[in-house]
């Protein structure tokens, strides 16, 4: 009942809760040797000394963490060296000569090198998530496939055609051209999108100045809409008619202009008839836009008008279909994605200098700015994605993603690395 989506998604989950678990039993021996005292004894013995942090918790134990250190001497160390780590370095002067140049010493981890074997621990266990990230991929199709047999949707009888004649606005001559596939007389629906988007808005703007009388009139049924207004009502509210004249006035100059098809929907009888349609007609996007009809297994009958190559894809559902964008054309949504994205990298290189410079008052401070960031700058991009025009909302809906997953990315992960040296992130 929740789409084949949600039941993909739980399938997904159950596969990667396996996955991660087996990842883990194979980091035991890693887990084993880490937490010995092989490796660093002061997780073994109470009575090691650590110069740098607590005795780590037990949940930490088994990690790469190492808590010996010693001091050891660092002739061409500098205080500037260590600047983000001071506590690590340490001078002494010699004894027997107040003159001398003070000894520089600096504080090493001293636990067990690291050996080949976790190494190659560390590579089996990759290998293994490749292995399995790549056959999750191969599952998650299977089950799509087999959730969407069982899930009967509009999608599974309707076809999308986005490269139509401007001036094909006749549904009978579609369902003519589409009939050939199945058993014939098979179209039952199809929906001509048109170029216009102006025209939509006015009767929409309409229906709000009709609802807004529709609450005035006492004991009114609100199912049904209110197709004109009562002449005590236009004499109550003179004002709010007046706008309503004018959006009917445009609305009727609209109706006398003919627009141009933007988009093509054709729905089936049957799932038979849709497929055949499919396999028939996709051809890939390179030979409709030469228009190379060779490449059909019968050109004089499957080129509409015996002419033309369509661009045939399988519908989406009417629901998730952004029917107000359907008339724009690839020049005009490749300009929106130019100034959208162009805006999104001005926005992280923004959060970049801003976090950066919050470290050079504190890593607390700078903390404090990445999550900030990471909860605003999201909203902001919903006004930046909304510059973009898309056929559907999973399109849109991954374009808002890709933006904020490149920004949560660069400000979290890149920058602290960029910024920040090694030792100080372990610290």
């Amino acid at each position: 009942d929740f789409g084949t989506g949600v039941a993909v998604y739980f399938e997904t989950l159950r596969m990667l809760i396996a996955i991660l678990f087996i990842a883990g039993l194979l980091y035991i021996p890693n887990f084993q040797y880490y937490k010995s005292d092989l490796y660093d004894p002061a997780q073994e013995s109470s009575s090691s000394v650590n110069m740098i942090t607590k005795q780590l918790s037990a949940i930490m134990r088994g990690s790469l963490i190492c808590e010996t250190s010693e001091w050891a001497p660092c002739p061409n160390c500098t205080l500037e060296d260590w600047h983000e780590s001071p506590h690590r370095i340490a001078f002494s002067s010699g004894q027997d000569d107040n003159n001398s140049d003070p000894l520089v010493f600096v504080l090493k981890n001293a636990c067990a090198p690291l050996r080949w074997q976790e190494g190659l621990n560390h590579l089996l266990v990759v290998a293994f998530l490749i292995v399995a990230l790549i056959a999750l991929s191969i599952y998650q199709e299977k089950q799509e496939l087999k959730y969407d047999e069982f899930v009967l949707t509009a999608s599974d009888y309707s076809i999308q055609i986005d490269n139509p004649p401007y001036d094909a606005v006749d549904p009978d001559e579609w369902k003519t051209f589409f009939d050939q596939f199945g058993n014939g007389q098979q179209v039952v629906y199809v929906t001509v999108a048109l170029h216009n988007e102006e025209l939509i808005n006015l009767l929409k703007k309409r229906r709000e100045l009709l609802q807004k009388f529709s609450y005035k009139i006492i004991g009114r049924d609100d199912s049904d809409p209110l197709q004109y207004v009562p002449q005590e009502l236009q004499e109550e509210e003179p004002k709010l008619y007046s706008k309503l004249r004018k959006v009917e006035d445009k609305c009727q100059a609209l109706l006398q202009k003919k627009f141009d098809v933007s988009a093509v929907f054709v729905t089936f009888d049957t799932e038979y008839a849709q497929r055949q349609a499919l396999e028939k007609l996709t051809v890939g996007r390179v030979h409709v836009a030469a228009n190379n009809k060779n490449v059909l297994s019968n050109p004089q009958k499957h080129a509409f008008r015996e002419k033309l190559m369509l661009d045939v894809v399988e519908s989406w559902e009417p629901s998730s279909i952004r029917w107000h964008d359907l008339d724009e054309t690839m020049f005009i949504r490749l300009c929106q994605r130019l100034l959208s994205y162009s805006i999104t990298f001005a926005i992280v290189y923004a959060g970049f200098i801003t976090v950066k410079n919050g470290f050079e008052r504190g890593s607390s401070f700078a903390a404090f700015e990445i999550v900030i960031l990471n909860i605003v700058v999201p909203k902001l991009f919903q006004l930046v994605n909304s510059l973009e025009s898309h056929r559907h909302e999973t399109s849109y809906q991954a374009s808002l993603y890709i933006k904020i997953c490149i920004f949560r990315w660069i400000n979290t992960a890149v920058i602290t690395t960029v910024v920040k040296p090694l030792l100080s992130t372990l610290e």
